[in-house]
């Protein structure tokens, strides 16, 4: 028997070109989409949220996890996850299954496998101010590209920020 949770599919939007998009926290709840975010639903592609500011809540496979200025929460292809009202601020970054295996080499898709395996590691990291530091340089390099305009060279350059932004946290 399938369950009732909407599945949901990477929207490629801007990033025609491959799957990637990062994004304002901020926004999802303001966005237009085919689902309500704050109620429970399946995603199809890989998702960190990371708050810059502010405090929420965010439900992943039913278990809450608060969050704050320098918190890190990831979660994997089809995990149950919702988001809760706040007025927290940060980024999403998704990114598609498809998209590690294509762009980035074994060891790095490897990598970030088993960065996105609860088991492995937690779904919520609480990084430290100097390191968030550095990490919060890493995703405005990663905004900057992916709002530049996109070019051969795009993917390749948001591949490496990616892998060192999973490497820093």
């Amino acid at each position: 028997m399938r369950d009732s949770y909407h599945d949901i599919v990477f929207d490629r939007g801007k990033s025609q070109a491959f799957d990637f998009e990062i994004l304002p926290l901020e926004n999802i709840l303001t966005r237009k989409l085919d689902h309500d975010p704050t109620q429970l639903h399946r995603v199809q592609f890989f998702v960190m949220i990371i708050a810059t500011a502010g405090e929420g809540k965010h439900t992943i496979d039913f278990k809450e996890y608060e969050y704050s200025d320098g918190s890190v929460l990831t979660i994997r292809k089809n995990q149950l996850h919702k988001f809760h009202k706040s007025s927290a601020k940060g980024y999403l970054i998704l990114f598609t299954e498809e998209y590690v295996l294509s762009f980035l080499e074994q060891s790095g898709a490897d990598k970030i496998n088993r960065f996105f395996n609860e088991l492995l590691f937690d779904q919520h990291t609480q990084i430290d101010k100097e390191s968030f530091s550095a990490i919060l340089s890493i995703i405005n390099m990663i905004q900057d590209e992916f709002n530049s305009k996109i070019d051969i060279h795009s993917s390749r350059i948001l591949r490496n920020y990616l892998q060192i932004l999973i490497s820093k946290i």
